[in-house]
């Protein structure tokens, strides 16, 4: 099972996440689309798929970013206050679609601990 060599990042760009916001990025080459999404869990062994591994299951899907300019592409999501969520583990994941080819693979995975 192979995984897509562009990794995906989840990171809090202040000292927390709730009541904040969160980035997402992507390394890719101009013009590559990822459509990610993000779950509580991710799998203790990957779901094979044609397009690589999966270890995310899909519990929200992420608006669609397009790699542009600078081969990154960034989804800014802005999280409420909630103290239920303290220390809630965001797992991620992502499908990259290449125009230029139509060939489509998944990233690797990326984890984000809420605080």
């Amino acid at each position: 099972v192979q995984t897509c060599a562009l990794p995906i990042y989840v990171m809090a760009v202040s000292n927390r996440s709730l009541g904040g916001t969160i980035t997402f990025g992507w390394h890719g080459q101009d013009g590559d689309v990822f459509l990610g999404w993000a779950a509580a869990s991710s799998l203790p062994n990957p779901v094979p798929t044609v397009y690589g591994a999966q270890w995310v299951p899909v519990d929200i899907v992420l608006p669609m970013a397009v790699v542009a300019a600078d081969q990154r592409a960034y989804l800014g999501l802005g999280l409420g206050v909630n103290p239920a969520l303290i220390g809630l583990a965001v797992h991620t994941q992502a499908a990259c679609y290449r125009p230029r080819d139509g060939s489509i693979a998944l990233t690797n995975r990326s984890v984000l601990t809420l605080h």
